[in-house]
C-alpha cells in the first residue's frame, strides 16, 4: 500500500452521439487521492478558437466524508468484481454518455465504465447511489 494516500480515483467523462463508434467529445476529468485527509483535482477544457482549447486543473481539498460516500458506493456497485446493472434501459437519448472509472482502495484496484443516453436514462437504485456519490465529490468543497 502506499505510504502517501489509500484511495485512488480517476473519472473521466465523455460525450458523443449514440449513432458514433467512439466519443468524441472534450473529456471532463476528476482525480481524488486520499488517506488522512483528502483532494480533488478537476481538469476542465476551455475553448479558445474553434480549434484550440485551453487545458486548466484545480485542486482543491474534499471532506473525507464524500470520499467515504464513494467508497461505499464502489462496494456497493461491485466495483472489485462483477459490476452490478447500473443503468437500466430507457427511452433512447440524444446524446451517449460514457463514464471511465479507475482506482484502488488499498490495494484493491477497479476499473469499469458506464454508458448511457440521455435525456431519459434510467438509473437502478444502486446506479442512482453511485450517481450521487459522484456528484456530491464533484460538487463537495473544503474539508481535507
Amino acid at each position: 500500500m502506499s505510504r502517501f494516500v489509500d484511495f485512488r480515483f480517476y473519472w473521466e467523462e465523455y460525450g458523443s452521439y449514440p449513432e458514433r463508434d467512439s466519443p468524441f467529445g472534450l473529456p471532463r476529468l476528476i482525480w481524488v487521492v486520499a488517506k488522512d485527509k483528502a483532494v480533488r483535482c478537476q481538469v476542465s477544457a476551455n475553448p479558445k478558437t474553434a480549434t484550440e482549447v485551453a487545458w486548466s486543473a484545480d485542486w482543491k481539498p474534499v471532506p473525507c466524508e464524500a470520499v467515504q460516500r464513494l467508497k461505499d458506493a464502489l462496494e456497493e456497485t461491485g466495483a472489485f468484481g462483477e459490476v452490478k446493472p447500473l443503468v437500466e434501459n430507457g427511452p433512447p437519448g440524444d446524446y451517449l454518455v460514457v463514464w471511465d472509472i479507475t482506482g484502488a482502495i488499498g490495494d484493491r484496484a477497479f476499473h469499469f465504465s458506464v454508458e448511457f443516453t440521455t435525456p431519459g436514462e434510467r438509473w437502478t437504485p444502486i446506479g442512482e447511489r453511485f450517481q450521487r456519490a459522484l456528484a456530491a465529490l464533484r460538487s463537495a468543497t473544503g474539508g481535507g
